[in-house]
């Protein structure tokens, strides 16, 4: 085949269509990599560089970005022996659609290509390279194979948390495993919407019966400890308020 166009880097776009969105695939990171050489090689903007290999200006700033804040891992984290290809469509995941509130977790700079919040940075990295508990921690390098995001769309599930239980998110933070966060938080959302729904006369009833039997069956405890005598007395005064008031 004769090329006779005047491009002057055909051949690397030649194997971008062919390896991008052609038939023999390229790694994630190796199609984001040749992106990003194009832009900052020939000046261009996303939608340029999308045309050139068959994607949306959406989708090849998705990869784009996701290159730089790989790059940023690589060279500005605390994981720069450890952070290898296998981790760059985590980074890329942090621009779609659905993981804007993470991204906004860790304040992404678009005019210069970062995220500004390093200690949550290095956060993020740590989870997909988490090194081992106890004395060598310091010392020793994060395991890819031991990441507590699995998959790229763990992402986004905690964008959701981030979103609407921040309770969750942080307990994941913490170190308790995504998909029992995930399970927690699922159980109190059925319990809130079940709550909802219920008849709120039933609900009354039964937390009234509840706090009788908590009276009733008192520890003495709170009887003989001083401050938690005080507590229980400002809890008294406050229920006695509010019959007062009924």
């Amino acid at each position: 085949m004769e090329y006779i166009g005047k491009e002057s880097d055909a051949s690397w776009i030649f194997q971008g269509l062919r390896h991008i969105s052609g038939i023999v695939e390229w790694s994630s990171y190796n199609k984001a990599k040749l992106l990003v050489e194009q832009m900052e090689s020939e000046s261009l903007g996303l939608t340029e560089v999308g045309r050139r290999f068959g994607l949306s200006p959406f989708g090849a700033g998705q990869w784009v970005r996701g290159f730089y804040a790989f790059k940023q891992a690589k060279q500005e984290s605390d994981y720069l022996a450890e952070v290898d290809e296998r981790s760059y469509l985590f980074f890329q995941e942090l621009f779609s659609r659905s993981s804007i509130k993470v991204r906004e977790w860790l304040d992404w700079d678009e005019e210069n290509h970062k995220f500004n919040n390093a200690l949550n940075f290095n956060e993020f990295v740590s989870w997909i390279y988490p090194k081992p508990d106890g004395d060598d921690a310091g010392t020793a390098l994060g395991d890819f194979e031991r990441r507590r995001l699995l998959r790229r769309d763990d992402i986004r599930a905690l964008a959701g948390l981030i979103e609407s239980d921040d309770s969750s998110f942080q307990q994941f933070r913490t170190g308790q495993a995504l998909p029992d966060v995930l399970a927690l938080a699922a159980a109190k959302e059925i319990q809130r919407k079940a709550e909802q729904s219920a008849d709120r006369v039933e609900i009354v009833f039964k937390s009234i019966d509840i706090c009788i039997k908590a009276i009733e069956e008192m520890p003495h405890k709170i009887v003989k400890n001083a401050e938690l005598h005080q507590q229980f007395n400002e809890k008294k005064a406050a229920l006695l308020a509010v019959l007062a008031d009924l």
